[in-house]
């Protein structure tokens, strides 16, 4: 039985490298953007490169540089995506896949940071653009420096555009 579990944990993690090789597409240095990269073996599931400037020199693979690097437990991260998709507790989201609290809590805040980092340049197709706007929150701090401090946290003006942050959403509703 242990044997069974540890080959679908292996499996389950060797499909989940296969993704995210699959999903990128390395073109270039991860340190110094030259295009002269060649494969370097393979370590924990993941393809590795190696640049081929004289300067740089140095290995990478496919989560070099983005969020979700230094990640262990590659099996997992589909399961706590879909606990973060369904608005889980951190505790909950923790015994459902079976990590620790302090881990789900350092994957929440990478994962939900990871697509601030990754920036689409293009979209083409049929697209729904919309702008939602956040009212602006210093909740913390000791001083503000442009406004004055509202009494009891108080709302700001909704009909005020400088109490707000406005966020631009793209959907892409059919990809050409």
């Amino acid at each position: 039985m242990p044997d069974k579990v540890i080959s679908r944990h292996k499996l389950i993690e060797s499909q989940a490298a296969s993704f995210v090789d699959s999903s990128s597409d390395i073109t270039c240095c991860r340190h110094c953007t030259s295009p002269q990269i060649k494969k370097w073996g393979k370590s924990a599931g993941l393809q590795r490169y190696k640049c081929k400037n004289i300067e740089c020199g140095k290995t990478f693979n496919a989560l070099t540089g983005i969020a979700l690097y230094g990640l262990r437990q590659k099996d997992k991260w589909f399961n706590y995506l879909k606990c973060i998709y369904d608005s889980l507790p951190q505790r909950k989201a923790a015994q459902r896949v079976n990590i620790y609290l302090t881990t789900a809590f350092r994957w929440r805040h990478r994962f939900l940071k990871a697509p601030t980092v990754i920036q689409t340049k293009n979209v083409s197709g049929i697209v729904e653009a919309d702008e939602t706007f956040f009212l602006e929150s210093f909740k913390g701090k000791r001083t503000i420096e442009h406004r004055k401090p509202r009494k009891c946290g108080g709302d700001g003006k909704k009909s005020k555009k400088e109490d707000k942050i406005s966020v631009l959403n793209v959907a892409l509703i059919r990809p050409t």
